[in-house]
C-alpha cells in the first residue's frame, strides 16, 4: 500500500470517527429523549415565566402554544429512524391537543386529545413534556 493510500485511509477513518463524515446525524433514542426533554423543560420554563409576569396571556392559549412549539422543535431533531412512527405519533398527538385547546378555548375541555398526547410522551420517556 502506497503512502497516498495510507494517508487517504487514515483521513477517512479520522473523519468517520471524529466528525461523522458521510454518516448519519441520527440520534440514538437516549440522546433523542434527552434533547427532547431539554426542549420541553426550556419551553415550559419560558411559558411559566411569561404567565407569572402578570395578567395577559391565557393559560390555555399558553399551553396550546407550548405544545405546538415543542412539536416543531422536537420534530426538527433527527430521531432514531426505526422509531419514526412512534415519534410522529407523539408529535401529531401534541399538535392535535394544541388544536383542540385552541378550538375549545379551555385546556380542561380538551382532555381526551391532551391525555392521549401525554400518554404517548410518557410511554416514550418524554417526562419533561407532560402538562400534569
Amino acid at each position: 500500500m502506497g503512502r497516498g493510500a495510507i494517508l487517504a485511509a487514515t483521513g477517512a477513518a479520522v473523519c468517520a470517527l471524529l466528525l461523522g463524515c458521510g454518516g448519519s446525524d441520527e440520534l440514538a433514542k437516549a440522546d433523542f429523549v434527552q434533547q427532547a426533554n431539554a426542549i420541553c423543560k426550556k419551553d415550559r420554563a419560558e411559558a411559566s415565566k411569561k404567565l407569572a409576569s402578570g395578567p395577559g396571556e391565557d393559560i390555555s392559549l399558553a399551553i396550546a402554544t407550548v405544545l405546538d412549539k415543542e412539536a416543531n422543535e422536537i420534530g426538527a431533531l433527527d430521531g432514531p429512524s426505526d422509531e419514526a412512527g412512534q415519534i410522529e405519533a407523539i408529535l401529531s398527538g401534541a399538535r392535535k391537543a394544541a388544536e383542540a385547546i385552541e378550538a375549545k378555548g379551555d385546556f380542561t375541555k380538551a382532555e381526551a386529545p391532551l391525555n392521549e398526547a401525554e400518554k404517548l410522551a410518557a410511554d416514550y420517556g418524554l417526562n419533561e413534556c407532560l402538562i400534569s
